[in-house]
Formats: C-alpha cells, structure tokens, sequence
C-alpha cells in the first residue's frame, strides 16, 4: 500500500439483512485527489461513504487508510464529512459548532475558537458567528459546514450529495467554497451526487450502480 494512499477498499461488501447495499467494491484515493461518485438514489453511495469514512464496517473486505491511520485515528481530524441533511448542532452557534470538533480532538478551547474564526472568515461568514443554527438559510448551513471541515485542516474530505438540499445557484456557489477549502489545506475530496451538472466538475469518476462501483473516468 503506498503511503500517500488516504483510502484503500479491497473487496468490501455491506449487507442490510437480504439486502446487499455495496457488492465487491475496490477502490483507492490519494492525496489531493478529488473524485465524484455518481449513481441513482439507492444505489449504495451513502453507505459506501460511510464505510470509508470509518462510520460503518464493511460485512466482508477490508478498508484502510495508509496515510492517516487506524480507524480510531480518523475523526474528528484526519476526516471530515459533509452530510445532505443539516448537521449542525442546535443548541449551539455557529462558531461554537465550527469549533467543536477540534475540542473533540483535544485542541485547547482557546486555539479551537482562534481556527474558527479563521475558517469562517475564509468563507465570508464572520456575521454568523453568534447566530443558531435555525437562524441560517440552507445555504448558509451548508457554507458552515464546509467551515467546520476547513478548520480542522483534514487529509480526507467526504461529502454525501452536499447540494441536494440546494437550488442550483446556491450550490454551484457551495461547491466553490468547497473547492477552494479542499485545495487550500491540501485533501483530498469524495463527494456522492446524481446531479449530472455537479459530476461534470471533476475530472475523476466513479459511478455506483446497485451496490456496484466501477471507475467510467479518471
């Protein structure tokens, strides 16, 4: 396994009861690399992101991640995920949810908050700082969770149809704050959509068809 390699699948295979969800997926990722995984709704995408996020383990196969370490290793720092739905926690404002993270990570409270602001300021949202996360617009929540990935400087991001929430401007838009993040901290990008017009963005794809994946671009 080359040790610039953020992922490395061999084989894996995910089952629901009856219900084979991914099927005999190889596949790899290196560093800096961005690639889109495309395919119909229920198709496998989600589970196959979670399983190479280290949320789900495989039912058979293997998974590793060479240049970032076992699976306890990987969050809060190492990987980062941007989901579909809202992810950002209620009870807390936005630089304190930017912020979390990397106190998780056992960063200082102080120096957690300092990356915050910082993330936020790249993406022009210092005036959210103090607001809740019911107070922010679809596309708003989207941008801070895209801030919350930046600051904590990850090697792996992983973002599960980040625009299907999203009108078409608003996350065309989303998409070039995210590539920007992505390109200025140097990780490398797996992002699962069905929009035709989002996929035509990387040069790298993959397509998932009934829990099968086969790389159709690179």
């Amino acid at each position: 396994m080359n040790g610039t390699s953020v992922l490395v699948c061999d084989s894996v295979s995910r089952s629901f009861g009856d219900v084979r969800a991914v099927q005999n997926v190889s596949c790899g990722l290196g560093a800096g690399r961005r690639v889109v995984i495309v395919g119909p709704s229920g198709s496998g995408k989600s589970t196959l992101l979670h399983i190479v996020a280290g949320i789900e383990e495989p039912s058979s196969g293997s998974v590793s991640w060479p240049a970032l370490g076992v699976r306890e290793q990987l969050r809060p720092r190492h990987v980062a995920l941007i989901f579909q739905a809202p992810s950002l926690l209620a009870p807390l404002d936005v630089l304190e949810n930017v912020a979390l993270p990397l106190e998780l990570a056992g960063v200082d409270g102080d120096t957690a908050r300092r990356a915050a602001h910082e993330a936020l300021s790249r993406l022009s949202l210092d005036d959210l700082a103090t607001r809740l996360p019911h107070e922010l617009s679809g596309g708003q929540a989207q941008r801070v969770a895209v801030a919350r990935v930046i600051a904590g400087r990850p090697r792996l991001v992983i973002a599960d149809e980040p625009t299907g929430q999203l009108d078409h401007t608003t996350g065309a838009r989303m998409l070039d704050v995210l590539d920007a993040a992505v390109a200025e901290v140097g990780a490398a990008l797996l992002l699962s959509t069905h929009d035709p017009r989002v996929a035509a963005r990387f040069d790298a794809r993959w397509t998932m068809s009934d829990g099968r994946l086969t790389v159709v671009a690179a």
